[in-house]
């Protein structure tokens, strides 16, 4: 590891990046898993005998907001 920058400008870049980092891999995380959550609730894989339990009336609304959770993390 290497040591703190005595230079003001530089610890701050160095923070700065270290956080805009952090949030664009929180971001691609979570926008991979609502693309693949979204997939496997539109395009049923593995046979729709499978999903049967996603057309109920407790699994239909529960479904949707568990593929959206990630959009919602991300506010």
């Amino acid at each position: 590891m290497e040591a703190e920058p005595t230079d003001e400008t530089s610890a701050f870049f160095l923070r700065d990046t270290k956080r805009r980092l952090s949030r664009l891999a929180e971001q691609s995380f979570c926008y991979s898993a609502f693309g693949l959550l979204l997939y496997c609730r539109l395009a049923y894989p593995g046979g729709s005998a499978i999903w049967d339990w996603s057309e109920s009336t407790f699994g239909f609304p529960v479904l949707w907001a568990v593929v959206f959770l990630p959009l919602f993390l991300l506010d």
